[in-house]
C-alpha cells in the first residue's frame, strides 16, 4: 500500500519511531509534501530511493546537499544522516524506504557479495539524462507502481525491481570510492550522538557545551561538526527541531497553544509565537486552523521517519 500524506516523527536518537512495511515485508513507499513540512535531520538502517515529483526537493546529508528537479532521484544509505526539505513551494516526493534484507537474507551469498559492499555509502543522485541512472529511475517507478496496484505477485514485482536496481548500482559504482572518508564517517558519529541529546532533551534549557559532552567533544569541536554535516549551529537545530515538535502537537493533540511552547522548550509565549512565524509563516493558532488537530494514533496519519 501506498502511503500519501504522510507525517513524520522520529525517536529520542534521532531514528526513524516505525519500522517501515511489515517484519515480513519490509518496504515501505510513499508520497509527501514536503515544502510546509520539512523531515528533520535524522537516520534509520533502511536504504531509501526519493523521487522528486513536483516542485524541487533538496535531501541534504552530512557529506552535502542534493537538490532534485522533478524526474530526479537520490538513494541513500544505511545510516545516513539526513533532512529533506521542498526548496519553494509545491515540493512532493516519492519515496521507498527498505531494509536491505527484503532482497536478500543476510547469510547469503548475495548479501555478502553485492548488499555488504554499500556499507558506508551515503548517497547517489540519480538523473534521467545518464541512461544507466535514468533506468534506475525507471526501476524504482516499477517498485512504486506494482505496490500501488497491488496486483497477484506484487511483493515478487516490488523485490526484483530494487534487487535490479541494487545491481544496477553495484554494477555502475565503485563502492570503495563512493564510502565516506574516516573524517567524514567520525562526524556523521559524533552528529548522531549530539542529536540524539537534543531530541531526548528540547524541552529542557540546554547548552552547548551539554550538547559538545554529549559526544565527549568540545565546543568548538561541536560547532565544527555540527556546520560541517547539518550546516547549523546547535543553538539552530535545537530551535527548529523544537518548532517543529511544536507544529506536530498542535496538529495532534488538543493541548493548549501556550502548554506546547512550554512542553518544547519556549517559556516567553511572544517569543514562541514570533519563532513560529518565521518558520511557519503564520501564528500557533492560524497553524492549528489551516491544518486542523487529528487525534493521534488515527487511521488518518502515519508516522513514518
Amino acid at each position: 500500500m501506498i502511503i500519501r500524506g504522510a507525517d513524520t516523527s522520529i525517536n529520542s536518537s534521532g531514528q526513524e519511531l516505525v519500522g517501515h512495511g511489515t517484519a515480513t515485508f519490509p518496504l515501505g513507499c510513499y508520497e509527501e509534501s514536503v515544502s510546509d513540512r520539512p523531515v528533520a535531520w535524522h537516520w534509520h538502517d533502511d536504504w531509501e530511493i526519493i523521487l522528486a515529483i513536483q516542485g524541487m526537493v533538496k535531501v541534504r546529508t552530512a557529506t552535502g546537499d542534493h537538490l532534485l528537479q522533478p524526474g530526479e532521484a537520490v538513494y541513500l544509505g544505511g545510516s545516513c544522516v539526513h533532512e529533506v526539505v521542498g526548496d519553494g513551494p509545491g515540493a512532493v516526493l516519492r519515496s521507498a524506504v527498505f531494509h536491505p534484507r527484503f532482497i536478500s537474507g543476510m547469510d547469503t551469498a548475495i548479501w555478502q557479495r553485492y548488499l555488504q559492499p554499500f556499507k558506508g555509502i551515503e548517497a547517489v543522485l540519480l538523473v534521467p539524462q545518464i541512461p544507466w541512472q535514468a533506468e534506475c529511475i525507471r526501476l524504482f517507478e516499477n517498485c512504486w507502481n506494482a505496490l500501488d496496484q497491488e496486483d497477484p505477485g506484487y511483493e515478487i514485482r516490488t523485490r526484483e525491481a530494487l534487487t535490479s536496481f541494487a545491481f544496477l548500482l553495484y554494477t555502475r559504482l565503485d563502492v570503495r570510492q563512493c564510502r565516506p572518508s574516516a573524517r567524514e564517517m567520525r562526524n556523521s558519529q559524533r552528529i548522531k550522538k549530539m542529536l540524539q541529546f537534543i531530541q531526548d532533551h528540547y524541552g529542557e534549557n540546554i547548552t552547548i557545551s551539554q550538547i559538545a559532552a554529549s559526544a565527549l567533544l568540545s565546543e568548538s569541536e561541536c560547532l565544527r561538526c555540527f556546520r560541517c554535516t547539518v550546516n547549523a549551529t546547535p543553538s539552530q537545530y535545537l530551535r527548529d527541531y523544537r518548532l517543529q515538535i511544536c507544529a506536530r502537537m498542535l496538529i495532534l493533540t488538543n493541548e493548549k497553544i501556550g502548554d506546547i511552547g512550554v512542553a518544547c522548550g519556549f517559556s516567553d509565549a511572544a517569543y514562541f509565537t514570533k519563532l513560529f512565524r518565521e518558520a511557519m509563516g503564520c501564528t500557533p493558532s492560524e497553524y492549528r486552523r489551516k491544518k486542523g488537530v487529528r487525534a493521534a494514533g488515527g487511521s488518518e496519519m502515519l508516522f513514518r521517519v
